[in-house]
């Protein structure tokens, strides 16, 4: 209840000045709810992690080498981060 999700049955509560059943959403904001519609479940943060670590390891370089890459590739790579730790480390073996 106090997180506005269960109507209350008896009784009155206030936070922060706010009644929970007429003002929820201030209720909220005062104790920092954020509700979990919408959010990741147990198999949600490896669908996440995915996402974004399939990209990062492409755009790296070290499965293909961005010289072999198309242009808008090799452009998109330019700001992973990643990259420039692939580059780098390939540095010395490239010397010979």
């Amino acid at each position: 209840m106090p997180a506005t999700l269960v109507a209350p049955t008896a009784g009155t509560a206030t936070v922060a000045g706010h009644d929970l059943p007429t003002s929820p959403g201030q209720v909220r904001r005062h104790i920092g709810y954020v509700g979990q519609a919408g959010g990741v479940d147990e198999n949600g943060m490896s669908q996440v992690l995915q996402f974004f670590a399939l990209p990062l390891i492409l755009f790296t370089g070290i499965l293909l080498p961005m010289s072999l890459a198309p242009q808008w590739m090799r452009t998109v790579a330019q700001v992973n981060p990643l990259h420039h730790a692939v580059e780098a480390g390939r540095a010395p073996a490239n010397r010979s």
